[in-house]
């Protein structure tokens, strides 16, 4: 243990560990040169600077941004005052000279995707209690449905006009002429799958082997009879006759009159299945959880095993025409084929997050939803791009300055802290002087610092929102680094590294390897 002066303690082993990487001690590497930077770097550390950030943080001191004075009274992840903390950190980099990078990211799961038919410019995305809706192709969205609390599962569109979610608690929704209206619903079960043939014929599946019928275009539904107690996850109709439902436990089930009746088919799995589709009234095809991929010519009398070489959880098939098709699942698996599902190939990863719906609305164009995630390829796969940003109210942010290495500029060190905080009443005041104030202001004090010296390695200051509600900002952060093949070297991680319980000004360093 060594008590150290506050402005020490604080990088001692951040700049012994960063010395590594200046030109001076890295090229020609002599004990002398190394032990003078590190004394200079030290020397250059400023405790005044790493307080005067502090109290700014922590909402103890107002401050001038954009010509005004403005104070940051919390910094939990769901307050607007998120921002505030993001335009100060901006701020403060620019005026070192950095340029400074905004990574968008979501702490929401958007659980399905679907565009019109009739008009690929109409699109809707369903979430946790919210309907995002665009009509410019995805350039744009706007929240049409926010219900606050009722996760919807599923989408149907039947057309630019109409269009159809289900969730939680027995909630059908329809939208007619651009509003969401809640339809009546004779079950309070978890709904999970919805198809409708036309404008009057639907059907939805969920918990308890359910399965409900419309002709009425959604006024009224009947519960109609199954062989299965099974949750349902999943149900298609090729017209008004045939249709199959898939679920837990391996279950596919099918009908002829139009989802009067159903009997089981045998998948050959116990595996969950949670999505199905058919090309024709013979040939269909089911996914599910670990790799599980079923194909039928036969409409559903034999199933057999297809093996396309995932072993992620797969939950969503999609086909834009009898050649074109594209499954997805967990940490970003994405499976297509061009030749009807002869062969699959992978796809691009998307973003190695949870993927659990996707839309393909021709056979370059193609959407994908899931936590954390909205993107869409324009080569049915191969890559994708984040639509994020464009989605309203949806995004926060994690900052980015770079400081280019001079000789490996490819390969990366790390200083990072979350500057997001929490409390008894986070909505409020979430002062997090001590978590993660300090971690912050230290980055930020590192970056002043370094900004003088020259590098070998890229250095990146980074600041993570959305922390305290799971890790989201630096799980999306790692994520978008392992997509883009990343060389990350090292990282220093600086959470919560100040707490002056007594406020003697005098901080301890423990230093060790206990499992603890």
């Amino acid at each position: 243990m060594y008590r150290l002066q506050p402005s020490r303690q604080l990088f001692f082993l951040l700049l012994c560990w960063m010395m590594f990487t200046t030109l001076p001690g890295k090229a020609q590497s002599t004990e002398p040169a190394a032990s003078g930077v590190i004394q200079a770097i030290l020397d250059s550390v400023d405790i005044n600077q790493i307080y005067y950030t502090l109290r700014h943080l922590s909402g103890e001191e107002p401050y001038w941004i954009n010509g005004n004075l403005d104070s940051i009274m919390t910094r939990y992840s769901y307050s607007s005052d998120i921002y505030k903390a993001q335009d100060y950190l901006q701020m403060r980099l620019q005026e070192m000279g950095y340029s400074v990078e905004l990574q968008p990211f979501t702490m929401s799961v958007f659980y399905d995707v679907k565009f019109a038919p009739d008009n690929s410019d109409f699109g809707w995305i369903s979430s946790e209690g919210k309907i995002y809706g665009t009509g410019d192709g995805g350039a744009s969205w706007t929240t049409q449905y926010n219900s606050g609390s009722t996760t919807l599962w599923s989408l149907f569109a039947l057309n630019s006009q109409t269009a159809f979610a289900v969730g939680e608690s027995g909630r059908i929704l329809k939208m007619s002429g651009g509003a969401w209206q809640t339809m009546s619903s004779p079950s309070g079960s978890f709904l999970f799958g919805i198809f409708f043939n036309d404008t009057n014929l639907g059907w939805i599946c969920g918990d308890g082997g359910l399965i409900m019928k419309t002709v009425n275009g959604g006024s009224t539904w009947s519960i109609k009879s199954t062989p299965t107690t099974s949750r349902l996850y999943d149900i298609f109709f090729v017209d008004n006759t045939h249709g199959w439902a898939v679920g837990r436990n391996g279950k596919i089930l099918s009908s002829s009159d139009g989802g009067e009746s159903w009997s089981s088919q045998s998948s050959g799995t116990t595996t969950r299945l949670y999505g199905v589709h058919f090309l024709d009234s013979q040939t269909g095809w089911a996914v599910g959880w670990n790799g599980v991929v079923r194909k039928t010519v036969n409409g559903g009398q034999s199933w057999s095993v297809v093996n396309i070489g995932a072993t992620q959880d797969l939950y969503d098939i999609d086909f834009a025409d009898a050649q074109t098709g594209l499954i997805v699942g967990t940490d970003g698996a994405c499976w297509r084929t061009t030749d009807g599902g002869q062969t699959w190939s992978a796809g691009a990863n998307i973003q190695y997050q949870h993927v659990y719906g996707c839309d393909l609305l021709s056979a370059a164009n193609a959407w994908a939803s899931g936590s954390g995630v909205v993107v869409q390829s324009f080569d049915s796969g191969i890559t994708w791009q984040s639509e994020l940003a464009n989605l309203p109210q949806t995004s926060l942010n994690n900052i980015i300055a770079t400081k280019t290495g001079a000789a490996y500029p490819d390969q990366q060190y790390i200083i990072c802290a979350h500057y997001d905080d929490t409390s008894q009443s986070p909505s409020v005041r979430a002062p997090g002087a001590d978590d993660n104030g300090s971690g912050s202001a230290a980055v930020l004090e590192a970056a002043r610092v370094l900004s003088q010296y020259d590098f070998e390695y890229t250095v990146k200051f980074v600041w993570f929102a959305g922390e305290e509600q799971g890790l989201h900002g630096s799980a999306a952060y790692a994520a978008d680094a392992a997509a883009n093949g990343d060389q990350i070297l090292g990282v220093l991680n600086l959470d919560m590294i100040g707490y002056d319980g007594n406020l003697d000004g005098v901080m301890e360093i423990h230093a060790g390897n206990l499992s603890a």
